[in-house]
C-alpha cells in the first residue's frame, strides 16, 4: 500500500459544522497521513475532535483563535504509533510510527507569520537528537526558499531569515524539498 501524505492548512476549525465537512472531505481523500496547520486547537479539542474524526488524532495547540497543528491517521493505514510529541506547542509537532516494518517520523509544522526563527531552531535541535530516525517533514513554513520560483504575489524576499535557516538545516541533514525535486522548474507553490 502506498502511503500518502497531505499537508492543508485550514485556517480554523473550531467551528464544529466547517470541522465536520473537512473531516468528511478529508476521508473521501487518497491520504492516509493529513497534516493540518492553523487549526485553532485547544488541549480540551482532542478528545472531541478525536471521536468526530474517528481515528488517530493528534493535536497540538493552546488557543481556539490561533496557531495549532494537528495530524489524522486513516483508519486503513496500518501503522502503530509509537510516540507523539509536541515540540512547540501549537507549532510543531512529531509522529513517530511503524508502518509496514520501516519506522517514520512524521514532523507537521506551522511556521510564524513574521521572521522569527525560533520554531526553526526547536525543529533543528529535535533532529539533532534524533539523527536516527527517518523523517517526513511538512506543513505551511510560511515562508519560502526560493522566493522567484516559489512565490506568485506579495512581498520579495520575506522572511531571510527563516530561509538561511531551512537552507542550513536542508544542508545539514541532507533534507530535499521534494516537491522542488520533482518539479524544478514549475512556477507554482504547494
Amino acid at each position: 500500500m502506498n502511503t500518502k501524505i497531505a499537508t492543508l492548512n485550514v485556517r480554523g476549525l473550531a467551528n464544529k459544522t466547517k470541522r465536520e465537512k473537512i473531516f468528511a472531505w478529508l476521508k473521501e481523500q487518497p491520504f492516509s497521513i493529513i497534516l493540518l496547520q492553523e487549526t485553532h486547537s485547544s488541549i480540551d479539542s482532542n478528545l472531541n475532535w478525536g471521536k468526530e474524526w474517528g481515528n488517530n488524532l493528534f493535536l497540538s495547540g493552546n488557543s481556539t483563535n490561533s496557531k495549532g497543528v494537528a495530524i489524522l491517521l486513516k483508519q486503513e493505514l496500518n501503522a502503530t504509533v509509537i510516540k507523539h510529541t509536541e515540540i512547540s506547542t501549537g507549532n510543531l509537532q512529531a509522529l513517530e510510527l511503524e508502518i509496514n516494518e520501516k519506522h517514520i517520523t512524521v514532523i507537521n509544522i506551522y511556521g510564524p507569520n513574521n521572521d522569527d526563527t525560533n520554531v526553526f531552531n526547536k525543529l533543528d535541535n529535535y533532529i539533532a537528537q534524533n539523527l536516527d530516525k527517518t523523517f517526513v517533514i511538512g506543513g505551511d513554513f510560511n515562508t519560502v526558499l526560493n522566493d522567484t520560483i516559489d512565490k506568485k504575489n506579495g512581498l520579495k524576499n520575506k522572511h531571510p531569515n527563516i530561509r538561511q535557516k531551512l537552507s542550513t538545516l536542508m544542508q545539514t541533514y541532507s533534507l530535499v524539498d521534494i516537491w522542488r525535486t520533482l518539479h524544478p522548474d514549475k512556477h507554482q507553490y504547494t
